[in-house]
């Protein structure tokens, strides 16, 4: 359920991050954070551990729906892993257990990082 702050003001806030921690919706996480995150998983992974993937358990998606945003991405020239942020807002928490499930090492070290400064 969103919160009323999570509507009215969407965006990068050190407040809401320190008040909520990991409870905090990625959205509230710094761009810096975001498109490390971004460059990490958009390109191809070789055992399929990528933006894909990580559209799969965040939303179920279907390979059609897969595909659907690879060639939007494409014709934007947008991050696929950001337009997934976008469109599942879910928790830092959350983000961390899939990237767990998904064995991204890379993608947690990054986030243990980003928490303890916050």
């Amino acid at each position: 359920e969103d919160q009323p702050w999570e509507v009215l003001m969407a965006g990068y806030d050190l407040s809401i991050l320190s008040k909520l921690r990991q409870k905090a919706r990625v959205q509230w996480m710094d761009a810096r954070i975001l498109q490390k995150l971004c460059r990490l998983l958009d390109p191809p992974h070789p055992l399929g551990k990528d933006w894909k993937c990580l559209m799969e358990k965040l939303s179920n998606a279907t390979s059609l729906a897969i595909q659907t945003l690879e060639d939007c991405t494409g014709r934007e020239k947008c991050s696929p892993t950001f337009r997934i942020f976008q469109e599942n807002p879910v928790t830092i928490d959350e983000l961390y257990r899939v990237l767990q499930e998904m064995e991204r090492e890379d993608c947690l070290m990054e986030i243990d990082k980003y928490c303890s400064t916050v």
